[in-house]
């Protein structure tokens, strides 16, 4: 086993390799989560797990992607056509370590929306619901919030535009808005989402502690 320092100077591959002989899925390697994964590391070799003391495997799997099959941290619920920077929001999110589902990008062509949707929001950790009139008029939007409001997943509304609809004010009333009415502005909300996650105790899905 190489010694504790020598882990530093692992590569991208490497640490994830290392990450996955121990039990943690690892997901998107930044500047960042970098710094993160390599905390966790010297923690897991400190807290002497047994599969610290065996030698490195090559063959450990590395989820470069920052999927898993039971979910990500955090599923994006929109009206279509009325955000423009939801590629961006995504970006930020994961640059801090957070695995994020964007309907536009993680489904494949032929798939059966209604059960994929309905998976990837049980099986997530946080619904974010960006409100606006669109929103409350599209029946697929409501059912996201709904089931995840049902199923007593956390909620972060992002109000875009003041809503009248009943059901939509019932669903986020008692809960802690994020105000966006004067522009959407990616960096920033995203800012304030993680934030927000960090307040309701939801750290990174990709490093599971063993």
């Amino acid at each position: 086993m190489a010694e504790l320092e020598d882990k530093e100077q692992l590569s991208d591959s490497q640490l994830c390799e290392e990450l996955a002989r121990l039990g943690s899925q690892s997901g998107p390697i930044t500047d960042t989560t970098r710094l993160v994964y390599q905390r966790h590391l010297r923690r897991l070799y400190s807290g002497e797990h047994p599969a610290a003391k065996e030698p490195l495997s090559g063959e450990a799997a590395c989820n470069v992607s920052g999927a898993s099959d039971s979910g990500k941290d955090v599923f994006i619920s929109y009206g279509r056509g009325t955000v423009v920077g939801l590629e961006e929001l995504k970006s930020h999110l994961e640059s801090a370590g957070y695995t994020v589902w964007l309907d536009c990008l993680d489904m494949s062509g032929g798939s059966d929306w209604h059960t994929v949707i309905g998976e990837a929001v049980r099986n997530c950790r946080c619904l974010v619901a960006l409100i606006s009139t669109k929103y409350t008029t599209s029946k697929h939007c409501k059912n996201e919030l709904f089931m995840a409001n049902s199923l007593g997943k956390a909620l972060i509304p992002v109000v875009l535009e003041t809503v009248e609809d009943p059901g939509v004010q019932f669903a986020i009333s008692s809960l802690n808005w994020i105000l966006a009415t004067d522009g959407f502005r990616p960096k920033t909300i995203a800012q304030q989402l993680i934030q927000g996650l960090q307040t309701l105790g939801i750290s990174p899905r990709h490093i599971i502690f063993p």
